[in-house]
């Protein structure tokens, strides 16, 4: 790439001490991590999109009297089966994924943290394949759970999301589609747009993620920001949708810490809006979704998109940001009260807690925490949030970085 960070052109600065002395301290380093951020994260982006463009092609949709499908146990998983299912898949059940085998545990009102530990015991067997005495108790449990959803659907119909043999997800019979390949190409017409109108780059499939449930991209806004002295950011925007239930489409605003490339995501800046009916029965119950709905549908969120990334990424979402990352730098917070609340609602993992707070007070690891004069700054903790996600599960990742932009950024 060719883009550089130079003095006077491409960082805005808000540090005390010298501007040529800070650029000259950081630049190279701090472009040579953007440049090779962005060139990894865009041929990752292009796997996710090509995954998920695949995806909505081979996905099939049912749907079904909530009280006819047939749940059960199969020796390694939860499964399902329906006559009209085995029809059209020629598979005598299909297997329910863990985001879907979640939904059915809500279903039940059944913990998802419950409804996992019984299908954990349930595997559980000896060398010779027998099941050992946990697993026959659990397989029991599950066998009475599962029997009891016939009475919990209330007559109601749902739509089963299939791909490759598998439940995705269970929805509503009210469920909104939109066309995620259109989606997708907004959100890129739309970064390249914001980037014209306000005189600098917006780079677009600038990250990624996709999980069982749900998939995210990022775009970048080229400019590097300096808050507080030598700390330089870089902000950005995350589209993220779910076609299983785990969530609405939105847009998210991103920072990026670019000494150490954390991470943290804010609250959704993308409105809700209304969207036309949507399923059609083509018989067998299987669900055609109309051309006609599919395109509105998706042009009324590209739309409210256009609002919602120009929000963040023009030059007074960057000042807002910058104003909101000082006063978090300045605010004393007790960093073991927030990670125990936050282990507390299951973001992060317990045994954890003590270690982000050892972190946070850590006065020396400048490449991982803001070096803030107040050792304990709702900066500070924030990142050392986003420190403890590298590594883990996608969907623990992104908990753990929404939790760190809710504590900074709202």
């Amino acid at each position: 790439m060719e883009r550089e960070w130079k003095p006077g052109e491409r960082a805005y600065h808000h540090g005390r001490e010298g501007y040529e002395e800070t650029l000259a301290k950081a630049a190279p380093i701090v472009q040579e991590r953007l440049d090779a951020m962005v060139d990894r994260a865009r041929g990752e982006s292009g796997a996710v999109v090509e995954k998920l463009m695949a995806e909505a092609t081979s996905r099939r949709d049912f749907l079904l009297a909530g009280d006819e499908l047939d749940w059960g146990w199969d020796g390694s998983d939860v499964v399902v089966s329906h006559k009209r299912v085995t029809q059209a898949t020629e598979l005598p059940h299909l297997r329910a994924t863990d985001w879907a085998r979640g939904q059915l545990g809500q279903r039940l009102r059944v913990p998802a943290a419950f409804m996992e530990g019984l299908v954990e015991e349930a595997r559980q067997t000896f060398s010779d394949g027998q099941p050992k005495p946990v697993a026959v108790m659990a397989r029991g449990t599950l066998h009475d759970l599962l029997d009891g959803l016939k009475y919990r659907w209330d007559d109601k119909r749902v739509l089963l999301r299939e791909v490759d043999g598998a439940v995705r997800g269970l929805l509503s019979d009210s469920y909104q589609p939109v066309d995620q390949s259109a989606l997708v190409k907004g959100f890129v017409e739309t970064c390249h747009a914001v980037g014209s109108r306000g005189g600098v780059e917006v780079l677009p499939l600038s990250g990624s993620y996709m999980t069982e449930k749900a998939y995210g991209l990022r775009a970048l806004r080229a400019e590097i920001i300096e808050p507080l002295p030598n700390e330089p950011m870089v902000l950005g925007v995350q589209l993220s949708s779910s076609e299983y239930g785990a969530g609405s489409t939105e847009i998210k605003l991103t920072l990026t810490r670019m000494w150490c490339t954390n991470t943290a995501i804010g609250e959704s800046v993308l409105r809700k809006v209304h969207l036309g009916a949507g399923l059609r029965e083509s018989g067998g119950g299987l669900i055609e979704f109309s051309e006609r709905t599919l395109r509105l549908n998706s042009a009324a969120v590209v739309s409210g998109m256009r609002d919602a990334v120009a929000s963040v990424l023009c030059e007074g979402g960057r000042d807002k940001v910058v104003a909101q990352i000082r006063e978090a730098a300045d605010s004393k917070v007790d960093a073991k009260a927030l990670a125990e609340g936050a282990a507390r609602r299951g973001v992060l993992r317990k045994s954890d807690v003590e270690r982000v707070v050892d972190l946070v007070k850590n006065e020396d690891r400048f490449d991982i925490l803001p070096n803030t004069t107040n050792r304990e700054s709702r900066l500070r903790y924030a990142n050392a949030l986003t420190w403890f996600a590298h590594g883990k599960p996608a969907d623990e990742r992104l908990s753990l970085e929404a939790e760190a932009g809710r504590v900074l950024v709202g």
